[in-house]
């Protein structure tokens, strides 16, 4: 708190500093091809903190001290430009020249529109691309990559999890509403690795297998290219939805350090990141850009205080409920405890986080280079699950005579390398690489106990371990045949992929999922409270391989007239092959209007976690006799299993979907630019996670699940339902330059809908019509088509003057239901309910000191905007006021930070 308060207090007397600059530096920058004047580039000054840009035409201005400087100029698609200057007192004017990067192979926007090495800008491309430079990251006031694109990107949705199981420690993110596992996430231009986490509580992408965003490092990113377009015929399996590629830096010469602090308005959550990135050259042209970073994130809790019975239980002596909470009150007062020791944590989990990142390159002719990057991750992280209360009869009052809180500690391994070698040979762009990656995750268990070992049950368990790994061999080529063929254009890309994947559940000790001797017959549940260890049945250890080959084609026919093609096949050695295609376009009718469509279809191969998973787990539901939230164990079962096959479940397909995109975009004036883009995207066969199949639902389920004596019901994973997604992005944006101010202003909408098409695909041995409701429940229906916002609209504001900046930036997130089925003694009944748009703003000041320190504090969420609260009904005794199964924007109020950025 303490550094906090310092680091604010520093930049409030800095922005009243007088800070003069002697002279100025002033030039226009061009392209060596054409000569016209290039906008965007980024001018770095080593030891200045500050990074300038030129404007429509080319022009830059620097205020700075005199003296002899390095500046750098770099653009996507141009070489970076390196030049020693020497500014004198007076006014000083240095014109440069960018050429064209003759190894571009991939680099820039083109990694995610096209492998054709062909820059060109967002409004430019035949689908919809966005950008996120590294100085937009910087003034997110986000240091988690995933909460960094929630708050700048309208389609993108991850807000972090609470009482979710495993994911409450990384967090799911969507693209237009699909699932985590329906956009591909690439680093560099490689397929990254996906978790081994399967996120099976009831949450948003409940089933699904996503990417951990937040495992890559914010101070390690030059920028984020967002293609908002299926793309499976270029890059395969899960870009349904699109693809988010993210380019890391490659400065060799940089040197900063970072560090952020911050905390809530509620006086917790507090958070530290502090974060280097340094370069330095390797060899004589070669150079290795390394980034370390650390983070620390405290808990947050907005649990409201437990109304319900601690000690006693309902009924008891043929009391009232009111008479026995009287005496419940008592007891905890003569306990010398108040109610308030036993609330609930329902809130962020507590997290370490530490990650190193290295990119490097080694040129060895004027066309041939090996490069190198990838980076580890560790993190710790630790979340409260349900109290077990002296009363719950999954407490032993002799180890936990007041009940327990039981807590999830995960310790979770990321790791990545890529290794590749670029050349141009005979006009044609090569690139071969491999590119490992994986994901471990190690369950610990705290406080808890096995109630099925009585008094001698542990109280901190290992509950096993799951592990992801893959192995990608990449082989892209790619030429341009425009001149040959008398046209701007013609790029032909073509290449092949080899992909091995390997899945693991190791199982957990003994004490975690086992019980005594003297318990084998007895009623309790068997495992650690809160994650029962993996059992020896869960233990898996399989793999797959697959591969594939595209062909895509380029061409600028015309001035006018872009157009491109693609094909790819791809082999899966678990469930078979699969075709995609697609072509798209963009016409220039003039700069002001430019049409552009694409129409495409994909896939997402079922993942190795959703075809070999199996676990029992806890989750909580509200059926209890008064309405209260009681425990279910639930087994999640293989499609390979007795009892998945007695249901007449099959093994699981490939999801196929077809993507049509259509628009326009406009260059309104030199500074203002439109896009807007209309979608449709239609699944089939989506792979869900089943309701839970109880014996109790009728004596065909009974029969099935007769032997299932770990857990009260069953589920399984299906391809359940075929859905379609519609939806419209709209992004407008204006810059000013005035003098030495400037200002930049967004508007920018997504608008969906998500419905089920068609009947729900019944598993062969369940032919009742009242299955469809368990197979996918109401519940599962409104998580997917009403869970998430289904519209979203950032506006933005970012002004500069000299050594000033401020950035406003204000996010309306729409309104979200969350459909219940509840059930007490006497009936069934819904505790349906929507929670209202909210506008979320966010804030933050800086300031330049000294000309390498920028110092700057903020506030997002200022004016402590809190989504609604859950009707009494559903906030369980005053456990849950906000609800944990729907995603908007989190109910964590205000975050004030402050920190700086040092460049050494």
């Amino acid at each position: 708190m303490r550094l906090f308060f310092t680091i604010l207090l520093l930049f409030v007397i800095s922005s009243f500093a007088i800070y003069t600059q002697n002279t100025s530096v002033t030039g226009t920058i061009t392209d060596a091809q054409t000569g016209d004047p290039v906008a965007g580039v980024n001018i770095r000054i080593d030891a200045v903190s500050k990074i300038f840009t030129s404007d429509e035409n080319g022009r830059y201005k620097i205020d700075i001290f005199p003296g002899e400087y390095v500046i750098r100029l770099k653009l996507m698609g141009y070489e970076t430009l390196v030049s020693t200057v020497n500014i004198t007192n007076a006014d000083t004017e240095f014109d440069f020249v960018l050429t064209p990067d003759p190894v571009l192979m991939g680099q820039g926007v083109t990694v995610t529109s096209t492998k054709a090495p062909v820059m060109r800008s967002n409004i430019e491309t035949s689908v919809p691309v966005d950008i996120i430079d590294a100085q937009e990251i910087q003034e997110s006031g986000k240091r988690e990559l995933s909460q960094v694109l929630m708050t700048l990107v309208p389609s993108f949705i991850s807000e972090r999890q609470t009482f979710s199981d495993a994911t409450d420690h990384i967090d799911p993110a969507t693209l237009r509403s699909l699932g985590p596992d329906q956009v591909l996430v690439l680093v560099n231009g490689k397929r990254r690795h996906t978790t081994s986490l399967v996120n099976v509580t009831p949450i948003i992408g409940r089933g699904s297998v996503g990417t951990d965003l937040n495992a890559i490092p914010v101070s390690s990113i030059e920028r984020i290219e967002i293609l908002r377009d299926g793309a499976s015929a270029q890059y395969g399996s899960d870009a349904i939805a699109g693809v988010i590629n993210i380019i890391i830096k490659d400065d060799p010469q940089s040197a900063s350090i970072t560090a952020t602090a911050g905390q809530t308005i509620e006086n917790d959550g507090q958070h530290l990141t502090v974060g280097t990135n340094f370069g330095f050259d390797l060899f004589e042209e070669g150079f290795v850009n390394v980034t370390l970073e650390g983070r620390r994130r405290e808990a947050t809790n907005r649990a409201d205080e437990y109304t319900g019975l601690i000690y006693r239980t309902p009924g008891q002596d043929g009391l009232s409920f009111e008479e026995n909470l009287a005496l419940d009150n008592q007891i905890i007062a003569n306990r010398g405890l108040t109610r308030s020791d036993f609330n609930l944590r329902v809130g962020n989990s507590a997290q370490t986080n530490g990650a190193v990142f290295i990119n490097a390159e080694i040129p060895v002719s004027d066309v041939s280079k090996f490069y190198a990057f990838g980076g580890i991750n560790y993190r710790e992280s630790r979340a409260a699950g349900y109290y077990r209360y002296p009363n719950d009869a999954r407490n032993n009052v002799n180890i936990y005579p007041d009940g327990f809180l039981p807590f999830m500690h995960p310790r979770v391994y990321d790791n990545s390398y890529t290794f590749g070698f670029k050349t141009q040979r005979s006009a044609w762009n090569i690139d071969l690489s491999n590119s490992f990656g994986s994901n471990r995750i190690d369950y610990f268990v705290e406080n808890s106990l096995n109630r099925a070992y009585g008094d001698n049950s542990p109280t901190s368990f290992y509950c096993g371990t799951t592990d992801f790994s893959q192995n990608t061999v990449n082989l892209d080529l790619s030429r341009d045949f425009g001149e040959i063929l008398n046209l701007n254009s013609f790029v032909v890309s073509f290449g092949g992929e080899f992909r091995y994947e390997n899945y693991q559940i190791i199982q957990g000790e003994e004490s975690s999922w086992g019980y005594a001797p003297e318990f084998e017959d007895s009623t309790y549940a068997y495992g650690a409270q809160v994650f029962p260890g993996y059992r020896p049945e869960n233990a898996v250890d399989k793999s797959r391989q697959s591969g594939a080959a595209y062909l895509e084609l380029t061409s600028d026919i015309t001035d006018k007239l872009l157009i491109s093609a693609a094909g790819r096949f791809e082999s899966y050695s678990d469930f078979g092959n699969s075709l995609t295609g697609k072509i798209a376009g963009r016409y220039r009718f003039f700069d002001m209007f430019m049409l552009r469509a694409s129409a495409s279809t994909g896939f997402r191969a079922p993942s190795l976690h959703q075809q070999y998973y199996s676990s029992v787990s806890t989750v909580f539901y509200p059926f209890g006799a008064d309405g209260s939230y009681i425990p279910f164990d639930v087994a999640t079962v293989r499609n390979d299993s007795r009892i998945a096959q007695a249901f007449g479940i099959g093994n699981l397909q490939e999801e196929t979907s077809r993507n049509l995109t259509a628009g326009f975009t406009s260059k309104i004036t030199k500074n203002t630019t439109l896009t807007v883009d209309a979608y449709q995207i239609d699944i089939d066969d989506r792979i869900v996670l089943s309701g839970f199949f109880a014996p109790l639902l009728s004596e065909e389920i009974a029969e099935i699940l007769k032997d299932i004596d770990i857990a009260d019901a069953a589920q399984f994973f299906s391809n359940a339902i075929n859905t379609r997604t519609r939806g419209i992005d709209v992004i407008l944006t204006h810059s000013m330059y005035f003098g030495n101010h400037s200002l930049g202003l967004t508007g920018a909408v997504n608008i969906n809908e998500t419905e089920i098409v068609g009947d729900i695909k019944l598993p062969e041995n369940i032919e009742e019509e009242g299955q469809k409701l368990t197979l996918f429940n109401r519940e599962e229906q409104g998580r997917l088509t009403k869970g998430q916002p289904q519209n979203k609209i950032v506006l933005s504001l970012n002004y500069k003057f000299k050594d000033f900046g401020l950035d406003l930036r204000t996010v309306r997130y729409g309104e979200v239901t969350h459909l219940v089925d509840a059930k007490n003694d006497k009936e069934e009944y819904y505790l349906d309910q929507t929670y209202a748009a909210k506008w979320v703003t966010d804030l933050e000041l800086s300031y330049n000191i000294f000309g390498s320190t920028r110092i700057f504090a903020g506030a997002n969420n200022l004016l402590n905007v809190y989504p609604d609260k859950n009707i009494p009904e559903k906030q369980d005794s005053g456990r849950f006021p906000y609800n944990t199964a729907v995603t908007q924007f989190g109910f964590m109020g205000t975050y004030y930070y402050a920190g700086l950025n040092v460049n050494l």
